[in-house]
């Protein structure tokens, strides 16, 4: 009995022993098919890589080659508008005829864009910087390049000096213009570039001064937009803000930096502008990124002398490398960079809405739910809206957050995240203009009557939002009742009368339920409107729907371009 015993277990184990080889072998071979297939996808997607840089080079070899050299244009200020605007005004020439003061009531047709400097867009319908960006297809990259934009050696201590792009990765990406990369340092600095000089000159003072920056979200964080110069016509996602490319976002962080004199002599104090150029809106990956070079930085030179330290560091080349390496973003995407001791993750959750918390939160936190209300609504009648501020990352989140309570529409007229003093002039454009200033003289103001100002610095929050009798007569609110009753609630967690730069997990969450409230708004309203491009057909159809307290908003809103704009590229 107990040798039968015996015999039945070693039969047994022999059994499992063969089946466990079996199986160990079928692992090995399965393992060497998944290594083969592997390293075959990685040749795949460095071959991929490969003919989409050649393919940037070959785009960019074919736009030089189209273009003319630029005219030498009788008007200064013609010229700067070219530049700098990121607009969507349709008919673009009637824009140049209104600052040559010609005739500014022709009426208007058909949509067109902007492009910096001298190259004009003939695209059919570009989309506004609030559409969606997933190509499979297209040029890869989640970011497109990386500047440095500061001050030189030789302009150290000049009190008229004008910034220049120090650094640039990749080297002349092809992906960027020659006229986005002259008009990007003036956007970067704003305003006057102040320079101290220094009566120290140490490393480990130095390095204290690069980690003190180098921290979560503060005002010398901000984004500003210029016209994208991609027309490709390309079948996308359009789930992601800014799908069609349209806007390039050149996002900064604006630093205090030690600058060594020429000869080595007494150090400066100067500003410099880190910045990441995009066209994919993940504003907190990007800040990351941007926050995570800057401490490389400070880690790199706290122990070496500063006359020997380059601009750029090679821990923050190779982190900029692998970031560039990142060439595709959807839902549940998940992105892992370790350079050193720095470690960086990022998990993409719900695209649709990923930019709406970054932008949304200082604009709610900043106005009383009144104010906001008001505020949009009149931005939807196509009201001409400056945010004042000296908080570079308040007032250029106002206003992309308030162009994104529109969505689904789109703002079809001027966005300039921030004016440069050199452009102020451009308030006083006859065209509907949405805006951010560092500062506003009262006489500028007071000439402006159809322009609503909204005053950020403004102890009171309740006087934050002021203009002119005249518009605030024109701008009508609809009654809204169930849009109103269901944020009225959401909205208490953001008023403290003090910006929020660094919210709570529940204030993320409100800042959704508020934008999708808003969205289900206008996609009623657009929804409930004839297949018709005229308005008073379409006004005919809402009246049946909507209450009469809502008909005169509901007729503004009809008649407006952007409204007109949206029922022509969509139906």
């Amino acid at each position: 009995m107990e040798g039968d015993r015996k015999e039945y277990w070693k039969n047994k184990y022999r059994q499992l022993s063969r089946e466990y080889h079996q199986l160990e072998n079928e692992h090995n071979l399965l393992k060497q098919n998944y290594e083969l297939s592997l390293q075959g996808r990685l040749q795949d997607a460095e071959q991929i890589k490969s003919l989409r840089r050649e393919t940037k080079k070959l785009k960019k070899m074919l736009r030089n080659s189209q273009e003319l050299s630029p005219p030498e244009l009788s008007s200064q200020a013609i010229n700067d508008f070219a530049k700098t605007i990121f607009t969507r005004r349709p008919n673009i020439n009637s824009l140049f005829s209104t600052l040559r003061g010609e005739d500014h009531n022709s009426p208007i047709s058909s949509p067109s864009g902007l492009t910096p400097i001298h190259k004009m867009s003939d695209k059919p319908s570009p989309a506004n910087a609030d559409e969606g960006i997933a190509d499979a297809y297209s040029d890869p990259g989640i970011y497109e390049a990386f500047f440095l934009v500061g001050v030189t050696k030789s302009d150290l201590g000049n009190p008229n000096v004008k910034p220049s792009i120090l650094f640039e990765y990749p080297e002349e990406s092809s992906s960027i213009s020659d006229a986005i990369r002259h008009v990007i340092p003036d956007f970067c600095f704003p305003s006057q570039i102040e320079m101290t000089q220094l009566t120290f000159a140490k490393s480990s003072e130095y390095a204290s001064i690069l980690f003190s920056q180098a921290s979560n979200r503060r005002p010398n964080c901000y984004i500003f937009t210029l016209r994208s110069e991609e027309y490709e016509d390309i079948d996308v996602w359009r789930g992601i803000p800014n799908y069609s490319k349209d806007a390039l976002y050149i996002l900064c962080v604006q630093i205090d930096d030690i600058e060594m004199g020429e000869n080595n002599e007494l150090g400066w104090l100067v500003p410099k502008c880190y910045c990441i150029a995009s066209y994919i809106p993940i504003f907190e990956l990007h800040f990351e990124i941007l926050f995570s070079l800057l401490k490389l930085k400070g880690m790199s030179r706290s122990e070496n002398p500063i006359e020997s330290l380059p601009l750029i560091c090679e821990n923050e080349v190779e982190l900029l490398r692998y970031y560039w390496e990142c060439d595709e973003i959807h839902p549940g995407k998940e992105i892992s960079i370790q350079v050193g001791l720095i470690e960086i993750w990022y998990c993409c959750g719900d695209l649709s809405t990923i930019d709406v918390p970054w932008l949304c939160i200082p604009l709610f936190s900043s106005l009383t739910l009144q104010d906001f209300l008001w505020l949009i609504f009149a931005l939807a009648q196509e009201k001409s809206i400056v945010f004042v501020s000296e908080n570079l990352g308040l007032v250029t989140s106002c206003v992309l957050g308030a162009l994104a309570m529109l969505r689904p529409l789109k703002w079809s007229n001027v966005t300039i995240p921030i004016l440069p003093d050199s452009l102020v002039e451009l308030l006083d454009s006859p065209v509907p203009i949405i805006t951010g200033i560092q500062n506003i003289s009262w006489r500028i103001r007071h000439d402006l009557v159809n322009t609503i100002f909204v005053m950020l610095d403004e102890p009171k929050i309740n006087q934050r939002v002021q203009g002119g009798r005249t518009v605030v007569h024109d701008v009508i609110e609809p009654q809204a009742l169930e849009l109103r009753n269901t944020i009225k609630d959401t909205y208490k967690c953001f008023e403290n009368n003090k910006y929020i730069f660094n919210p709570k997990e529940a204030q993320k969450e409100a800042s959704l339920e508020i934008y999708q409230s808003f969205n289900l708004f206008w996609s009623e309203i657009i929804n409930n409107s004839l297949d018709s491009s005229d308005p008073k057909e379409q006004l005919e159809s809402l009246k049946a729907v909507f209450p009469k307290g809502d008909w005169n908003f509901l007729e503004l809103i009809t008649k407006t371009q952007m409204f007109i704009n949206y029922f022509q590229n969509n139906y």
